[in-house]
């Protein structure tokens, strides 16, 4: 919601957060932490910031090919 109404910073405030938490207390939920990675890579590349975004969303497709081998689920992430 934060980032449909323009707050980028509050956004990736709370994907960060939602990273440390499934990373922290559900580390074996893969495809959450590597959605999480997404979004976050995702609000980064729009405040501008490419090198920081393109690491986040490298390692969610890290992830998602790692764990998850259909290729389907990979569109979203690597487009």
């Amino acid at each position: 919601v934060c980032r449909e109404l323009g707050r980028f910073e509050k956004a990736r405030a709370l994907f960060e957060q939602s990273f440390i938490i499934y990373k922290t207390h559900n580390p074996k939920s893969y495809d959450k932490i590597a959605a999480a990675l997404a979004q976050l890579g995702n609000t980064t590349m729009i405040l501008g910031e490419y090198q920081k975004a393109k690491d986040f969303l490298e390692k969610a497709l890290d992830i998602y090919q790692q764990y998850y081998p259909d290729p389907t689920r990979l569109g979203w992430v690597s487009a």
